[in-house]
C-alpha cells in the first residue's frame, strides 16, 4: 500500500514536470509571477485566447476566473472587482478597455502576458458616472441628470 502511494506520488510529480517542460516559457513565467502576487484566497480574472490553456490547464487553473466569451466588458471588470478579484491576467493580443471607475496598474509581464492590479478610483463609483444619455434637457434649457442604468 505504501509503495503504491509512493508510485502514484512520483507519477503525479513526473506528469507535472512533463507538462511544465512543454509549456512556453512566457506562460510558465506569468503563472509563477501571478501566483506569487495572489493571497491564499484570491483569484485572478484571465483573458487569453481560447487556444491558450492558462485558465484551464495550468498551476493557475484553480485560482482563475475565466473570461469565457472573450468580449471586453467594463461591466465584467467592475463585477469582478466587486466580488473581490484584484488581478487581471491579460494577453497582449487585445487592447485593455477604458474603465473609468477602476485603475488597472501593470504589475508583472512575461512575453505576451500582462498582469494588472485592479484598484478603485478614489471617490468614484459606477453610479456616480453619467454618460451623455443620462443628461436630459429641462424646460429652462439647462440639463437634469437621469441615470438610466446603461452607463
Amino acid at each position: 500500500m505504501l509503495l503504491g502511494l509512493v508510485l502514484v506520488g512520483n507519477g503525479v510529480q513526473l506528469g507535472s514536470q512533463y507538462v511544465l517542460s512543454h509549456q512556453p516559457h512566457d506562460e510558465r513565467a506569468i503563472v509563477d509571477l501571478t501566483l506569487a502576487r495572489l493571497q491564499p484566497t484570491e483569484n485572478v480574472l484571465v483573458q487569453v485566447p481560447p487556444e491558450v490553456p492558462l485558465a484551464k490547464y495550468s498551476a493557475l487553473a484553480h485560482r482563475s476566473v475565466p473570461w469565457d466569451d472573450g468580449v471586453v466588458s467594463v461591466q465584467l471588470l467592475e463585477d469582478t472587482y466587486a466580488n473581490g478579484t484584484r488581478y487581471v491576467l491579460w494577453h497582449d493580443g487585445r487592447a485593455l478597455p477604458e474603465v473609468p471607475t477602476l485603475r488597472l496598474t501593470l504589475v508583472e509581464q512575461a512575453g505576451r502576458y500582462r498582469l494588472y492590479q485592479l484598484q478603485q478610483v478614489a471617490g468614484l463609483s459606477r453610479a456616480a458616472l453619467l454618460c451623455s444619455a443620462c443628461l436630459l434637457p429641462d424646460q429652462s434649457g439647462g440639463t437634469i441628470s437621469v441615470l438610466h442604468g446603461r452607463c
